[in-house]
Formats: structure tokens, C-alpha cells, sequence
């Protein structure tokens, strides 16, 4: 009697159907099991103008990708991170998508570039936001953010209060995103309830 053969097993699909995460819109899910995986599929979708949603592996897990070769990836084809949400217990969603004109840099992010360049992986596609950006001023426009530079009408409102050292006190990471924040605000109501958010934080420093 002949043995049935078995079939082979059927890989993973790459993309599964669109699906809607908090709100942030109805978009393709990729599933990413490597850095190469997320290289291949960037490679050969880079020029598309739709977001999606990679999966990201728990850390611990056969199938994690660390997230700087995720962020480091989507940079050198002109693509970047932003939202994550969980999808069960093993994975989480980040929305990765293509570089807007007038997005900005951080600082982290030119390291990235800067380490991709010496390694030879930087894309045509990804050098071309990077000199688009140094054009419209988005390439600089943290600069004095990743100082941990305060601006004047912040400076002046923490002196008056008496709460500039305190300030400083905050954690660096949460300082940075909040001058991100406030140099972003152009409305000057904007500006001043950033400003009055970011002093009742150094109060209870």
C-alpha cells in the first residue's frame, strides 16, 4: 500500500485583509516575521501612498523584530513609524507610512540615516525626503528641541512662575516631546495652553 504523501505545509500570506485599529483608518495589514521580510515588501510597494500596518512580534517571541531595524527599514526607503496598537497577546500593529512633505526629523531619526548611509543601505527613494526636507526646512526645524532649547515666551512664562529649574528637573525624554509639541503649535491660544501644561508639570516636579 503506497503512504499518502503530505502536503507541504502553506507559508504564512504576507497580507491579510484591511482592518480598522482605533480610529486611525482602514488599512492593509502586512505580517512582518524578519528585517527582511519588512526590506522585501518595502522594496517592492515604497512608491505606494497608502499607510499600513505591520505586525510586530512580542519581544521573547521566534518571530520579534527589534523596533530600531523597523524604524532604520522604513528610513532607508523614505517611509516612517508612527501609531501601534495591540492586536493580541503575542503582536502588536505599527502603522508605518510614507514620508509627507514638511514632516520633521529627530534627531534619532539622522542618526538612523547616517548609519544606513555607512552601510551602504540607503534607497534613491529614501535620499529624496531626505533632500526634499533639507529644501523646506523640515530637516532642521528640531534642531533646537534635540538642545533641549527653551523658546523665549516658555522661558519668560517658567522665570515669572519661578519654575524654570524645576523644569529642567522633568525627565528628558518627556521635556522633548513637550517643546516638540509647542514648537509645532503656531495659534497663540495653542501655544499659551501648551505653555500652561508644561508649567503645572514642573510644579510637580
Amino acid at each position: 500500500m503506497v503512504a499518502k504523501q503530505k502536503s507541504p505545509k502553506k507559508k504564512p500570506a504576507t497580507t491579510v485583509k484591511p482592518i480598522t485599529q482605533g480610529g486611525l483608518g482602514d488599512f492593509e495589514q502586512v505580517d512582518v516575521r524578519s528585517a527582511k521580510d519588512l526590506a522585501r515588501w518595502l522594496k517592492a510597494h515604497h512608491t505606494q501612498d497608502k499607510s499600513v500596518w505591520i505586525t510586530r512580534w512580542k519581544q521573547g517571541t521566534k518571530f520579534h523584530v527589534p523596533l530600531p531595524e523597523i524604524v532604520s527599514e522604513a528610513l532607508a526607503w523614505g517611509w516612517i513609524d508612527s501609531h501601534a496598537r495591540k492586536l493580541d497577546e503575542q503582536r502588536s500593529l505599527l502603522l508605518i507610512s510614507p514620508r509627507r512633505k514638511g514632516s520633521v526629523w529627530s534627531s534619532l531619526n539622522k542618526t538612523y540615516v547616517s548609519q544606513l548611509e555607512k552601510a551602504g543601505r540607503m534607497q534613491p527613494s529614501g535620499r529624496a525626503k531626505i533632500e526634499q526636507a533639507k529644501k523646506d526646512g523640515s530637516w532642521n526645524f528640531l534642531d533646537d528641541v534635540d538642545k533641549m532649547i527653551e523658546p523665549a515666551d516658555l522661558k519668560t512664562s517658567l522665570q515669572k512662575r519661578g519654575l524654570l529649574e524645576a523644569w529642567r528637573r522633568v525627565a528628558p525624554s518627556k521635556r522633548r516631546g513637550l517643546l516638540a509639541q509647542l514648537k509645532m503649535s503656531v495659534k497663540t491660544e495653542t501655544r499659551s495652553k501648551r505653555i500652561a501644561e508644561m508649567a503645572a508639570l514642573a510644579q510637580k516636579s
